[in-house]
């Protein structure tokens, strides 16, 4: 339901904003449905977790578009799907 609904709001040319957890993105990755990936790159290591869009079954491949560094180590990257 929620994928087809982004769907509908994509072709009305109407912008989403998606915060949610692994499923949640692989689910609109694996659709098509993502335009612009933002990742928030904190300095610590866990060492384990649920894996970032691990649901993806397909390769996605994607292309660095913007960078920007905080004094606190925080790195953010954005890209885009290159389709």
């Amino acid at each position: 339901m929620f994928p087809r609904r982004c769907h509908s709001l994509r072709q009305k040319g109407r912008n989403l904003v998606v915060n949610g957890g692994p499923g949640l993105g692989s689910t609109l990755a694996q659709l098509g449905l993502v335009d612009e990936y933002h990742f928030l790159v904190q300095p610590i290591v866990a060492g384990r977790g649920p894996q970032l869009l691990g649901g993806v079954r397909d390769r996605l491949n994607l292309k660095l578009t913007e960078t920007k560094s905080f004094g606190s180590g925080v790195v953010v990257l954005r890209y885009t799907p290159v389709r």
